[in-house]
């Protein structure tokens, strides 16, 4: 992870194991990201109640896409604009780079549960964002490796 000396910027890479994958989640801020290795894969959610329930959130999934080196850049903009996942759900190692404006320890983002209609504010630290970003496994060729 690099920080611009004025906050302006956060440039980060994620290393992505066999079955792993965020939580669905957004940004306060702009975002972008490009394979560097491998294959990952992002699901985009569309919000569609109007945000005026607390802790409450109905998702549809928008679109699914594979993003390998030479497919260039997804893009997320702040909030409802960007309510997406990403991981790696194939059976080798990938390597993603994002660029994030601010920096991520200003960003209070949120993490969503489709199942339950819920979402809640993710915490500010950012030694807890980094360990809770790849928290979920997903079965890797329809099985679970272990």
């Amino acid at each position: 992870r690099w920080d611009a000396p004025d906050g302006s910027f956060s440039l980060q890479m994620f290393v992505w194991p066999a079955g792993t994958r965020t939580m669905i989640h957004d940004h306060s801020s702009w975002g972008a990201y490009a394979c560097a290795a491998g294959t990952v894969f992002e699901e985009r959610y569309e919000r569609l109640d109007d945000g005026s329930r607390f802790e409450h959130a109905r998702l549809e999934e928008a679109w699914h896409l594979s993003w390998s080196p030479q497919d260039g850049a997804s893009t997320v903009l702040p909030g409802n604009g960007g309510i997406h996942r990403v991981g790696n759900p194939h059976g080798e190692t990938a390597v993603s780079v994002h660029l994030y404006g601010p920096r991520l320890e200003e960003v209070d983002g949120r993490d969503y549960d489709p199942s339950r209609d819920y979402v809640c504010d993710r915490l500010d630290d950012s030694a807890e964002e980094t360990s809770r970003t790849i928290v979920q496994d997903w079965p890797v060729h329809g099985h679970r490796e272990g």
